[in-house]
């Protein structure tokens, strides 16, 4: 079974590559532009998870939680169509999705949960906490605020955590 299982896969994966060549005549099927966001949001995840288990260590109880958020998810579940990817931060009261918006901006929003730890639906609207312009360096990525204040990955990150556990 496990081989004909892997076989199966092979030949679906054969022909969804094969769809690509056919509709974009390359492999990537992502096209050329956006790749640098999905680098930039996973440096994102990776600093939100690390700052979540700090943070989490620290009160000695799980209070943050991280989660990357597929494109799929966005349109399905936030209507937040075209993306390529995010994350979110959940705090036992509020909510931060992080998510690619074209050209070379990561926004993030906010939102309040109820007293049951669910998103509040249709009782308040989510607000946008921020946008991040991505500006690829020679070595890494500048980010800036919508002032044009420079920012740093972590203090971004750092940021948002503190909206999600401020009282």
């Amino acid at each position: 079974m496990s081989d004909d299982f892997h076989a199966e896969l092979r030949k679906l994966a054969e022909k969804s590559r094969d769809r690509d060549i056919e509709r974009t005549g390359t492999r990537d099927s992502q096209g050329g532009g956006g790749h640098g966001l999905i680098a930039v949001l996973g440096e994102f995840l990776q600093i939100s998870q690390e700052g979540a288990r700090i943070y989490n260590d620290l009160v000695k109880e799980e209070r943050l939680t991280v989660y990357e958020l597929s494109a799929d998810f966005l349109e399905i579940f936030l209507s937040i169509p075209g993306r390529r990817g995010g994350l979110s931060i959940v705090s036992p009261d509020r909510i931060a999705v992080f998510f690619d918006e074209d050209p070379d901006i990561v926004t993030v929003i906010g939102k309040y949960r109820n007293n049951n730890s669910r998103v509040q639906v249709n009782t308040n609207k989510s607000l946008q906490l921020i946008k991040i312009s991505c500006l690829k360096t020679e070595k890494d990525y500048e980010y800036k605020d919508n002032t044009g204040k420079t920012l740093d990955s972590k203090g971004v990150i750092a940021l948002i955590m503190g909206w999600l556990v401020s009282g």
